[in-house]
């Protein structure tokens, strides 16, 4: 999509438009300066919500002054606003303006909606999410089942993503010279030999604490391996897991 009004962001996440830049767009007959105070006024505009204001310093050539410094003020519309603007413009300008700024906006929505999904999915390279977890759907297990429910879990869970019970994989950290701290679960075995299962498990306990079948948990966890292995490899997991 070409740009046709420059699109900025305030640094915390939100998107404005230059009001100057607008008005030279919109090819508005008057001044800027009445043009954006006179829209503030008509349609309610409220500052610090669809519009803030910045002083800026400028140069201007005053005949054979030379360069004489003034302040200027530089309105920045939020993309609803500046919308608003451009739709009761009432010219191709107008339009071509409005157009633009809804397609900015879908991208925008897009980005985050992707951001909250690799979110959610980077959340199980961290250890203390992790743990949180497995506390949370032993929580879960011991309330509707029992410990012997509890305790079924955590085995067909370690049996579906490595092929071995917990002891065993326990016994396999402890011949391989892991520290005793890093034996003490399956999991934390898992954490130094291979995260990405770890991740897996991780996210398994997840779906299951919100009430996904295990068989149909462990499965959609195992599809997320490779992600988790390829996250690992390029360096997008905690400290803890080293």
């Amino acid at each position: 999509m070409n740009e046709l009004i420059k699109i900025q962001d305030n640094g915390n996440g939100l998107k404005t438009v230059n009001a100057r830049d607008l008005h030279e767009f919109l090819e508005i007959g008057k001044d800027f300066s009445n043009w954006i105070k006179s829209k503030i006024k008509e349609y309610n505009l409220i500052e610090n919500q669809d519009y803030v204001k910045i002083q800026a310093q400028s140069l201007a050539k005053f005949g054979e002054l030379g360069n004489q410094a003034f302040t200027k003020i530089e309105y920045y519309l939020s993309l609803d606003a500046a919308k608003s603007l451009a739709m009761v413009t009432n010219n191709e300008k107008g339009k071509q303006a409005r157009r633009y700024f809804l397609e900015c906006e879908k991208i925008a929505k897009g980005q985050q909606t992707r951001y909250e999904k690799m979110k959610c999915y980077l959340e199980h390279l961290d250890i203390e999410q992790q743990k949180l977890n497995s506390k949370k759907v032993n929580t879960y297990n011991y309330i509707n089942g029992g410990k012997a429910t509890l305790i079924q879990y955590n085995i067909q869970n370690c049996i579906g993503h490595t092929g071995m019970k917990p002891n065993s994989v326990i016994s396999y950290g402890k011949q391989l010279g892991l520290k005793s701290k890093d034996t003490t679960s399956s999991k934390q075995v898992l954490r130094k030999i291979h995260p990405e299962k770890a991740c897996c498990m991780s996210l398994t306990d997840q779906l299951v604490e919100r009430g996904i079948e295990i068989n149909k948990a462990i499965e959609a966890s195992k599809q997320c391996e490779i992600g988790f292995k390829a996250l690992i490899n390029v360096g997008a997991i905690p400290a803890e897991l080293n």
